[in-house]
């Protein structure tokens, strides 16, 4: 396996910042957050790359039991995340861009 990329560490981190609100309480998988981003950027992104970007969103996290380093659960507001549509006014490449 490689390690996430840097740009697809980078689109999970846009997606956070723009698309969903943080919640103290985790209740939504890493995986589930993937599979949002995956539709909204148009790309393939790893569930590690989730949970880097998570990390350096500052969303609170939390792990426990037998998936245990694989997935986290993340504190994200349940309306923001269901929002629609995944498609963003934004291309990927504007975002990333903009951080630079």
């Amino acid at each position: 396996m490689c390690p996430p990329s840097v740009v697809e560490i980078l689109v999970c981190v846009a997606w956070l910042e723009k698309r969903v609100t943080p919640r103290k309480t985790p209740s939504i998988g890493s995986y589930a957050i993937k599979h949002a981003v995956e539709r909204w950027s148009g790309r393939y992104i790893p569930n590690g790359a989730a949970i880097i970007g998570v990390y350096l969103a500052g969303f609170p996290q939390y792990c426990e039991g037998y998936a245990c380093p694989l997935n986290t659960d993340v504190g994200i507001s349940l309306p923001s995340y269901r929002r629609l549509p995944e498609a963003s006014e934004l291309s990927v490449e504007f975002l990333l861009a903009e951080r630079s």
